[in-house]
C-alpha cells in the first residue's frame, strides 16, 4: 500500500491598505518569503503599481477590494479611548521615526516567529517605549496616558 502524503496547508495573510506604503511593502516582502498573501485596498485602480512590481519579481500577489473604514467606532467606545490615550503617549515620546523596511521586518517576524509575542517593535523609539512601559503597572500606564489625551 502506498504511503499517504499529507497536504501542507499554508496560512493566508490578508494585508489591508496595501496600495501604498507599509501595506504594499509588507505584501511584497511576505510573498518573497513564501507566504500566500492577499493584498486589499479600497481602490483597485491603485493596484497597478503593486501588481507590476509583483510581476517583475514573479510573485503571486492576489488583490481584492476591501474597505475596512466603513464602520466607525462609537465615540464613547472604551477601546477608542484607550487607543487614543496610548497613541498620545507614543506620539509625545517619538523622537525618530522607523523605516518602512524595519516595520515590514517586524510584520514578517510576527508571522514567522515560532514563539509568537504580543509586540514586535520596529525602531529605536518603539524599543524605548516598550522598555518604559515594562516599568509601569497597568494602572500607572493608564494614568500616564490620560493627561496627554485629556489635557
Amino acid at each position: 500500500m502506498a504511503a499517504r502524503r499529507r497536504k501542507i496547508i499554508m496560512p493566508v495573510i490578508l494585508v489591508t491598505g496595501s496600495s501604498t506604503g507599509i501595506g504594499r511593502a509588507a505584501v511584497l516582502e511576505l510573498e518573497r518569503r513564501g507566504h500566500s498573501v492577499w493584498a486589499s485596498m479600497r481602490d483597485l485602480g491603485a493596484a497597478e503599481a503593486l501588481q507590476k512590481k509583483a510581476r517583475e519579481e514573479s510573485l503571486d500577489v492576489k488583490v481584492v477590494r476591501l474597505d475596512v473604514k466603513g464602520q466607525p467606532w462609537p465615540q464613547d467606545s472604551a477601546y477608542q479611548d484607550t487607543y487614543r490615550r496610548t497613541g498620545a503617549v507614543f506620539a509625545a515620546s517619538a523622537t525618530e521615526g522607523s523605516s518602512v523596511e524595519l516595520v515590514v521586518q517586524a510584520i514578517a517576524a510576527a508571522f514567522e516567529d515560532p514563539s509568537p509575542r504580543l509586540r514586535y517593535p520596529a525602531g529605536a523609539d518603539a524599543q524605548r517605549n516598550l522598555g518604559g512601559r515594562a516599568k509601569l503597572s497597568d494602572e500607572e500606564w493608564g494614568g500616564a496616558a490620560r493627561p496627554a489625551a485629556c489635557g
